[in-house]
């Protein structure tokens, strides 16, 4: 049995996926045959300057991909591309067709899912990814009349059971971890899949569909965990998850090596977790293998500010090849990180940005704006804090807060004194709106100037989807 996994935008065209490059390895050893197709690098690379710019600039995150009427007028003024490239996806023969899909990539994923079923009917096409998750979207995407499964958390597991259904019945039916339709296309949540306990269970991600070199960074992305060590109020990955867990040093370090081999001219990677820290002493253990075995490698991931992040670690991490660590900090004011369930104070955070730049490390990070609770006298302390930073960093990504589905500030909203007013939410005294959040913004670009990063093209679009609501 063959399956098509694609990979559609927008997703960041700097490294390969790394998600479809693990379950090719992995339904590998479950005996199938998978085909990986990265649709968002081929639209970017079929782009010209100006639509990567508008499309894919690398201080935003590609947000013009959740405007449908955006996603409309491309594929009607691209259309023979479009063609040619369900042509491509039809040449592997696949029995079922995957999309990876996270929430800027979902409504391009359904037209495109709705192009394929209209040219094939029969069609199996399924979805799994971040934003399929059940408490997500998972539940909603299924009524989609081109969908006919949807993984409901993690599928390495339960991706391969699917297709063993598939095998045996020529069709999808009930399996863990999915929702489908009956044949009197009723929808079945089939319950929460199985979790992958042991990550060292897993087999090195394959490369083996993507011309790893044509990618924008030239390096290749490496997991070391799941889930994360935190549960913060503005956040869902920790219910979502549902546990953190990590590889062994030694487990990593061998992908390490593995992929080394297999692609000579790569020697930069980014690991691909939440927070590169959540196993002091594993990620100790790597550097250690890393710096023994003269390993040279240049490598960047996201770390949470922590006690034992100290000059003589990052240093340690330093040798072993780290260049730049995106800290999510969120806020310099401690009533601020105490709202937002932070393990650590202003304080610890100022210590930590120093300790990574004296190492000769990047110390990048990130602020929330308009938590709710954050008055003008908590976001000046934020601002200060900025301030006093900013020589430490080169990049700051300031994010207008939204409501994460899932997250405490989405399930406890009365706590939290707030409400949603699609398309954004407000305080119930009215104080914290939209409008103030964006004043704050402009004063934190001010100062900020060339390091800041914005999610612009996410604010356009709620500005847009503000102005239909209120037609």
């Amino acid at each position: 049995m063959n399956i098509a996994l694609i990979n559609p935008p927008g997703w960041t065209a700097d490294t390969p996926p790394y998600n479809l490059a693990l379950l090719k390895a992995v339904l590998k050893t479950r005996g199938y045959q998978a085909s990986c197709l990265d649709m968002n690098k081929e639209i970017y690379d079929y782009a010209d300057d100006s639509f990567k710019k508008e499309a894919w600039a690398s201080t935003e995150t590609g947000n013009q991909w959740l405007d449908r009427d955006f996603i409309l007028g491309f594929i009607e003024k691209h259309r023979p591309f479009i063609e040619d490239f369900i042509s491509k996806v039809m040449r592997v023969n696949p029995d079922v067709i995957g999309f990876s899909v996270i929430n800027r990539s979902a409504p391009f994923t359904l037209e495109l899912a709705k192009i394929i079923k209209e040219r094939k009917p029969k069609q199996i096409i399924i979805l799994g990814g971040s934003y399929c998750y059940k408490y997500l979207s998972g539940l909603e995407l299924i009524k989609e009349p081109a969908v006919d499964a949807v993984c409901l958390g993690e599928g390495e597991i339960c991706l391969g059971n699917l297709l063993d259904i598939i095998e045996n019945k020529n069709a999808v039916d009930f399996c863990q971890g999915f929702a489908y339709k009956s044949k009197d296309n009723k929808i079945i949540d089939c319950g929460d899949p199985d979790i992958m306990e042991n990550l060292d269970s897993l087999p090195f991600a394959d490369f083996s569909d993507f011309d790893v070199e044509r990618y924008n960074s030239m390096a290749l992305p490496i997991l070391v965990s799941k889930g994360c060590i935190y549960k913060c109020s503005f956040c869902n990955e920790s219910i979502f998850m549902r546990k953190f867990r990590t590889r062994t040093s030694s487990h990593v370090y061998s992908e390490i090596v593995f992929q080394l081999n297999r692609y000579p001219h790569i020697d930069s990677f980014y690991f691909n977790v939440s927070l590169i820290n959540g196993d002091m002493k594993m990620l100790e253990e790597l550097c250690d293998l890393i710096v023994k075995n003269n390993i040279r490698i240049n490598w960047s991931a996201q770390a949470s500010i922590r006690k034992g992040m100290t000059r003589d670690f990052l240093m340690k991490l330093k040798e072993a090849g780290c260049h730049t660590l995106m800290y999510g900090i969120e806020s310099g004011s401690n009533k601020i990180l105490k709202l937002m369930n932070k393990q650590f104070t202003a304080e610890l955070a100022e210590e930590v940005m120093r300790n990574t730049y004296e190492a000769g490390i990047q110390a990048n990070f990130n602020i929330i704006i308009g938590f709710p609770g954050e008055t003008e006298i908590e976001f000046q302390e934020s601002v200060d804090f900025v301030k006093r930073n900013l020589e430490f960093s080169q990049i700051i990504a300031l994010n207008v807060l939204s409501i994460s589905k899932g997250s405490d500030l989405d399930i406890n909203k009365d706590k939290w004194g707030i409400r949603c007013q699609q398309p954004d939410w407000v305080s119930l005294d009215g104080v914290n709106n939209y409008e103030e959040r964006l004043r704050r913004l402009e004063i934190y670009k001010a100062i900020i100037k060339e390091k800041a990063h914005t999610d612009a093209k996410s604010i356009r679009l709620i500005e847009k989807l503000r102005k239909q609501s209120a037609n």
